[in-house]
């Protein structure tokens, strides 16, 4: 079993913020039409990294937080799934609306994926 270090949450936060940093200072920096296609999806791609370290470190503290059964082997590998799967959310919304092509059906239907995926992986361990 893959065991993380005590200093999982810093990590993650850590990263999260330097990342978001970057995408961040390409935002300001520079614009869509000047770094192109490839810049804009390495800016999606950094935008994920980011979310998902935030959602993840979020995920673990909120898991701590919660009164009840308190479940430290596993933890750090839950919070990372839900982590990526809530920043890839976030960042699938964005990157449709950037494309003009979000409505409230798809961010829906997406959230119900989410949920599922969510209830199966669950449900298997």
């Amino acid at each position: 079993m893959l065991v993380l270090a005590k200093g999982y949450t810093v990590s993650a936060l850590f990263l999260g913020c330097l990342a978001a940093a970057v995408a961040l200072l390409a935002m300001i920096s520079t614009s869509p039409a000047a770094i192109g296609p490839l810049g804009a999806t390495l800016w999606f791609l950094v935008a994920l990294v980011s979310l998902s370290a935030f959602g993840a470190a979020l995920a673990r503290q909120t898991a701590r937080w919660l009164p009840g059964k308190k479940q430290t082997e596993g933890l750090s590998k839950v919070a990372t799934r839900r982590g990526v799967m809530l920043g890839g959310y976030a960042t699938i919304l964005l990157a449709l609306s950037s494309l003009r092509q979000l409505n409230l059906r798809d961010a829906l239907l997406l959230a119900v994926l989410i949920v599922l995926v969510e209830f199966y992986l669950v449900a298997r361990s």
